[in-house]
This record gives structure tokens, sequence and C-alpha cells, in this order.
């Protein structure tokens, strides 16, 4: 996935990640859903590992880890939705 498709589907840059995430590598991506705030955490390279969830990370709606493989945007929105 590239910033383009995570802009594309509604997503934007996170200035601010959660608190449990200050200290992770990647990008992190923001958007706002029926169901909460999605927080989206992106590596890029050769793990792709995608780290996404809605709401509180203490208490979250939905939450999703994906490492080894780079998932489509649309697995992604799936999950999250």
């Amino acid at each position: 996935m590239t910033p383009q498709d995570f802009y594309a589907a509604g997503f934007q840059l996170c200035p601010q990640p959660p608190l449990c995430w200050r200290q992770e590598m990647g990008t992190f991506y923001t958007r706002m859903q029926a169901q909460g705030t999605a927080y989206v955490r992106h590596l890029t390279g050769t793990s792709g590992e995608v780290e996404a969830f809605v709401g509180d990370w203490a208490r979250p709606w939905t939450y999703w880890y994906c490492w080894g493989y780079e998932p489509t945007l649309k697995q992604l929105l799936r999950r999250l939705s």
C-alpha cells in the first residue's frame, strides 16, 4: 500500500499517534468512521506490517495485526468496518 492508497480511502496522516505507538516505527494514519476513529500503523518494507484499530487502544471496537505479507486496502477496510 502507498500513501496515495490511504488518502484515496479517506485516511490522513496522524500528527499525534496514540500513546501505545509513539515508540513504534512506521507511518501513522487516521480516519473518522461511524464506530469511532480508526488508526493504522503501516511499516513499509519486506514485512508489509500493518496494525490497525478503531476506538480507544485500551478497549478497541476492532483490532487487526497483519505481518508477513502486504494486505490490500480492501482487506484493511473490511477489517475496520
